[in-house]
């Protein structure tokens, strides 16, 4: 196959097939670790005549991040005993303090200078309900009321009909702000940094207005000057939120939101004002947006942007007529992979740009890739809102916080799955993966996101299988259950059909997983629910035995060290949340042992009540082909005979004199029933 016109990225591996460079022909970033360590300490991107950028990491004895510096610029990191973030110092001495309540729910960050002295316009407290939904937020002495509903979606908020516009700029250099069309303000200044307040009245309608902020400086010869502009939008207030019957949102202070079947955003309209549609593909992925504006009679179509993916980061964007706008260049992110975490902190060029991070991944600066001289610089709030940003391309850059995409006309970012709104501190529709994800559907990172990412993880199902012993009987045989995994590994997320390799979880993915459920047949619960016993058999034989007492489940093992795991099914949250729900809605109504006497079973009456007819292992089988999976033999082991290695099965176990239980009745054991299974002596 021939590609007009392409473009190729090429890596290379070390001795433990961790990423050593990625190139694109012009430039080329090279991964070095910490010795003994898979942790990144330098990242190097050649420009192909020198080094251009060095981003350098340090760690504690925890193997948390207390450093990053990137040409210069740097941030350091304290923490608290619950691994929080409790500080985070600047280059320059300036510094953040960031506190948090007993959920670990951030309420307050404020910034400071080097001396301690508090910054204009870069304060913001939190107060939460008991789930976790905003009840008030103070941004630098304004403060918002939120309401939420008993499914945790905002209702309303009251919105203060007050802004404050703060920087930084030269000591020297006089700053002068342009409200609208005509009235000027010298704000306060302290140092490098300036703020003002000005107030707009949005108690009968919202409120836009523009603001022009000018810094002169004189050289010697001449004025320099630099100019940034804001355009603000106050909301009425109160501001009212509505909601579709899937939870999305459908209507704020400004837009109207359309979904699609799959809970895409597809449109947002400013009534009178601007239109932005977006297309997706059949993996969900968003690749195309319009912006219309108002005319007065129509929609006239502004832009259009075409967006070309690898996996789930964008490598280049066109416009409606094919022409390359912006490539991108991606190496390793946050999660030690390609893509494991969607990307964050991975970003290497846009065209001739380079982004420079703090700690946790967000987008602090651009720097040109042939001098190094910095073209950008961001801010955020806690929540990733964009508090300052200066620099000749400062408006031109769109991977910012999280190193996602942002929508600059509804200021959202843009995740894949969801779009997150920092002006309300959350997603504007629920966690496709539902409770799973958080008890709160809405909220961004679990009201931590100075600690942590929103990753695009892979979730997956498996049939895990576990080596297991009897108490202290030498027999060792094999417990089979389903298990639901959310993991950040660098596979594809968008529901291929391949699947995962067995090694390919081994090796990558089990170490960056978390396994969120598990189903199974005899749940295994240690062994202190057995009481030990002696009974009496026919033909002289004595039989240790252990009875089960007050207890619920019909069988109890100890489990060794090993599991071995095979994927079933894997795919985005959605689908794999989805498919996990009714798994366990089978499981939970499982029944095998109707009644012992007939010495069948109503659901399998082809099985015997022993244990070659009815196991771990049947039940799993008969679980996924339920729910259409393919069965994926653990092993060689098939449903019903996942014992081979005991060639003496039927003469070492005996029928237990009552029926098995499901893990999930309520009614306990009767006392002094022998086991299902019960071992000779």
């Amino acid at each position: 196959m021939s590609v007009t016109g392409g473009a190729s990225t090429n890596y290379t591996y070390d001795g433990m097939s961790r990423l050593a460079t990625v190139s694109d022909g012009t430039r080329t970033a090279t991964y070095s670790r910490v010795s003994g360590s898979n942790l990144l300490a330098n990242t190097t991107i050649n420009n192909g005549t020198s080094d251009i950028l060095t981003a350098s990491r340090t760690y504690d004895i925890l193997d948390r991040l207390t450093n990053i510096t990137s040409n210069g610029i740097s941030y350091n990191y304290t923490y608290d005993n619950s691994d929080k973030r409790t500080k985070n110092t600047l280059s320059d001495g300036s510094y953040w303090i960031y506190e948090y309540d007993n959920l670990g729910q951030i309420t307050k960050g404020q910034k400071f200078t080097a001396n301690g002295v508090a910054i204009w316009g870069q304060s913001f407290g939190y107060n939460y309900d008991n789930i976790g939904n905003l009840k008030s937020e103070n941004r630098n002495g304004n403060i918002f009321k939120y309401t939420a509903n008993n499914v945790n979606q905002y209702t309303q908020r009251t919105v203060p009909g007050r802004v404050n516009i703060s920087g930084s700029a030269d000591a020297s250099a006089k700053v002068t702000i342009k409200q609208g069309s005509g009235t000027y303000t010298r704000p306060q200044r302290y140092g490098n940094y300036f703020n003002s307040f000005f107030t707009l009245d949005n108690s009968t309608t919202s409120v836009s207005d523009t603001f022009d902020v000018y810094a002169v400086k004189f050289d010697g010869t001449k004025d320099i000057v630099a100019k940034q502009s804001l355009d603000i939008f106050v909301p009425k207030t109160p501001e009212l939120f509505t909601y579709d019957n899937d939870g999305n949102l459908l209507s704020d202070g400004r837009f109207t939101y359309t979904w699609n079947g799959e809970n895409r955003l597809v449109s947002a309209v400013e009534t009178g004002k601007q239109k932005i549609d977006f297309i997706y593909d059949y993996q969900g992925r968003r690749i195309n947006k319009k912006v219309y504006s108002w005319n007065g009679s129509a929609w006239v179509l502004d832009s259009e942007i075409k967006f070309v993916y690898d996996r789930y980061n964008i490598v280049a964007e066109y416009d409606a007529s094919n022409n390359l706008l912006n490539s991108y260049l991606w190496g390793e992110d946050v999660s030690g992979s390609l893509d494991g975490a969607g990307g964050v902190g991975g970003l290497l060029a846009v065209n001739n740009y380079l982004p420079c991070y703090d700690g946790n991944g967000n987008v602090m600066s651009y720097i040109n890739a042939m001098d190094g001289t910095v073209c950008a610089e961001y801010q955020y709030n806690p929540f990733g809102g964009i508090i300052s940003k200066s620099g000749t391309f400062a408006n031109s850059f769109k991977m910012l916080f999280s190193t996602k995409y942002y929508d600059k006309e509804t200021e959202t970012f843009y995740y894949l799955y969801r779009d997150y709104k920092p002006e309300i501190a959350r997603w504007l529709s629920r966690d496709p993966i539902e409770e799973q994800g958080g008890k709160n559907l809405y909220a961004f990172v679990n009201n931590s996101s100075p600690n942590g990412i929103d990753a695009l993880g892979l979730d997956f199902i498996a049939v895990a299988d576990r080596t297991l012993e009897i108490m202290n009987w030498v027999g060792i045989w094999y417990h089979y259950s389903i298990q639901y995994w959310e993991s950040e590994c660098p596979f594809d997320p968008l529901g291929h059909s391949d699947g995962f390799s067995e090694e390919e979880i081994k090796k990558k993915c089990r170490e960056k997983a978390k396994k969120l459920a598990s189903v199974e047949l005899m749940p295994v619960d240690g062994y202190k629910a057995w009481r030990a016993t002696s009974i009496q058999a026919g033909g002289g034989f004595r039989i240790n035995a252990w009875e089960v007492w007050n207890v619920s489940i019909s069988f109890i093992m100890f489990q060794d060290d090993g599991e071995d795991i095979m994927p079933i099914f894997d795919g985005n949250k959605s689908r794999v949340n989805k498919m996990w729900k009714r798994i366990e809605s089978i499981a939970k109504n499982y029944k095998w042992a109707e009644e012992y006497g007939s010495a069948t079973f109503e659901k399998w009456p082809q099985s015997i009540y022993e244990t070659l007819g009815n196991n771990s292992n049947t039940f799993v089988h008969d679980t996924i082909m339920k729910v259409g999976l393919p069965w994926t033999e653990m092993d060689g082991f098939h449903p019903g005979n996942s014992h081979p290695q005991l060639s003496d099965e039927h003469s070492r176990f005996r029928y237990s004199i009552k029926p098995w239980r499901s893990g999930y009745q309520s009614t306990p054991e009767p006392s002094k029933n022998l086991l299902p299974i019960t071992p000779y002596y």
